[in-house]
């Protein structure tokens, strides 16, 4: 009798029926001034580790994305809806493509040039974003058999951004042969030096709204032209500089970024965008109905991961990786995240309020009572391997025993 009784009890009790079904996620690039790209690829490569635990669900983003196609966030700017709008274009074109609807596709593709085309402004916030919509013009094309059009379409390309390379794995022989006779010809043409260094010494440089690395910076060979570049960093105001190429002059330059303030600006800055990425997150999860949204951004210096909690309506602490004291890869950061979202997923926000739940933000009143005292907001820790892992999160990590030696990931929670 006292085993059934037993049985019972745990068949009822809400970690039992909590741990029957996976937990739903919405993993969510951030996008915003800078390293849009390196966010959505970090995103991508979450999404296919953390679906490899059983105990969670990763939503579909192509699912994600089409819901949120339909509720645009009338909080952001009439830029970013833009912005937001095109790339539901392209993937719509994309799809197309691959369902062999060449002729919808050509017409989404040219929409979203013309939409660039009519606002310099916001095609240099994204010029990844255009660059992909000429290339996927180009292989329209080609399926068209118009080589004519794929000939100026990579010309396109390269007008946007001359340093670009084909990708030889992922592009057919026939494409990279045209790909090629275009540059080839862009070779032919005449190039000057640019030679960059910035104040303050590193910080982010974008040609034509792409990336192209941190200062100081040197282009040997520039074609001739006009281009617009971009300076980047962290708490400066960002610098854009129109300049000119030409062969018979080596340009040097030396862009000065200004600080945007005191310490308790950047502070209260800061605050502000960590309660507009919780806002953002709990719109996501009340559209598409999930538990938890994975906000994920990628800047020069850091990888941060925000995971919000739709039921109690706030947002763990974020998970944040400082590149520059870290000396690997791509995978291994991830690795590093995956293990610290995945404890994440298995905490109790209701009992571990003061240690878990990050301070800014909104959240359900109901966690009010269970914080005891006020929430702060020291780092946890400095560096996983030297100082280990603070709070509940060693438990899980750990299985009870002591915290994990990670390597050299310098990570904290803030």
């Amino acid at each position: 009798m006292p085993f059934f009784l037993l049985f019972f009890i745990l068949l009822i009790s809400p970690s039992f029926i909590e741990a029957s079904d996976p937990t739903t996620i919405v993993v969510k690039a951030l996008h915003d001034a800078s390293n849009n790209e390196a966010s959505d690829k970090t995103a991508d490569v979450l999404r296919q580790k953390l679906s490899e635990i059983h105990s969670l669900y990763i939503v579909d983003p192509q699912k994600v994305e089409a819901v949120l196609s339909y509720y645009p966030n009338y909080g952001v700017s009439s830029e970013n809806q833009n912005l937001e709008e095109i790339k539901n274009l392209l993937v719509r074109a994309r799809d197309h493509y691959f369902q062999f609807a060449y002729l919808e596709s050509k017409a989404e593709l040219q929409r979203i040039i013309q939409i660039f085309g009519e606002n310099l402004d916001l095609a240099l916030s994204d010029g990844q974003t255009f660059l992909d919509s000429w290339i996927t013009l180009a292989l329209v094309h080609s399926a068209l058999n118009q080589k004519e059009e794929v000939a100026n379409d990579f010309r396109q390309v390269l007008k946007i951004n001359p340093l670009y390379e084909l990708d030889r794995k992922a592009f057919a022989p026939s494409i990279l042969k045209l790909f090629a006779n275009a540059k080839e010809a862009l070779s032919q043409e005449a190039t000057g030096p640019v030679s960059i260094t910035t104040n303050p010494k590193v910080a982010e440089i974008y040609l034509n709204g792409i990336y192209q690395g941190v200062s100081p910076l040197n282009f040997p060979s520039m074609p001739e032209g006009e281009y617009h570049l971009s300076f980047k960093a962290n708490n400066y105001n960002p610098v854009h500089q129109k300049i000119s190429v030409k062969s018979d002059q080596k340009l040097a330059l030396h862009p000065r970024l200004y600080w945007t303030g005191s310490t308790k600006k950047v502070a209260q800055n800061n605050q502000a965008k960590a309660r507009h990425e919780i806002e953002e997150g709990l719109r996501i999860a009340k559209l598409l109905k999930v538990d938890k949204v994975l906000m994920v951004d990628v800047d020069a210096n850091s990888i941060a991961a925000r995971l919000v909690d739709s039921r109690y309506r706030a947002s763990h602490r974020p998970i944040i990786i400082n590149l520059s004291k870290n000396q690997g890869g791509l995978e291994e950061n991830v690795n590093q995240l995956v293990r610290f979202i995945t404890a994440q997923t298995k905490l109790n926000l209701l009992q571990h309020a003061n240690t878990e739940l990050d301070p800014d933000g909104t959240s359900d009143p109901i966690l009010l009572g269970k914080r005891g005292r006020k929430i702060s907001k020291a780092v946890l820790f400095g560096s996983i391997g030297a100082l280990g892992v603070g709070g509940v999160l060693a438990i899980l990590l750990s299985g009870g025993s002591k915290p994990p030696q990670t390597g050299s990931v310098a990570l904290s929670f803030k």
